[in-house]
């Protein structure tokens, strides 16, 4: 099996607490690659959204679990991944007071965006295409 170089993964707490924890791991990962100032500030904004969606939503704020962040840059392409094992992804939520408006900003600010549903929680794929390094 071949590992990815490049890859992290970060498991932490549902805590809204650690998304700061989980921003600044993201944002220095995103810093020793290089990448450009607008593509970091998108990509911190779907990696807010998205864990954002696992804890409240997938969770609930009474169940607590884990989240599961993968971040691989590979040929000028971020991808992450997003998982949880909560409730699981709810298709029919589509305002703003539903969870849903969220979602469709980070699909405007990515390539590819997916929403796998597990027997137990959710999996979210993105992959952007980067801008030149600054």
């Amino acid at each position: 099996m071949k590992i990815a170089k490049n890859k992290v993964k970060i498991a932490m707490p549902s805590y809204l607490e650690n998304l700061s924890v989980i921003r600044a791991m993201v944002r220095i990962y995103l810093k020793e690659h290089k990448i450009s100032e607008t593509d970091e500030v998108q990509l911190l904004s779907v990696l807010d959204e998205l864990a954002t969606n696992a804890i409240e939503h997938g969770y609930g704020y009474s169940e607590r679990g884990e989240i599961k962040i993968v971040l691989n840059i590979f040929d000028k392409t971020v991808f992450l991944t997003v998982e949880d094992d909560g409730k699981g992804y709810d298709e029919n939520l589509d305002s703003k007071e539903d969870g849903g408006f969220g979602l469709f900003i980070v699909k405007k600010l990515v390539d590819v965006f997916q929403i796998k549903r597990k027997t137990k929680g959710t999996i979210f794929k993105i992959e952007k295409r980067l801008r030149e390094a600054v």
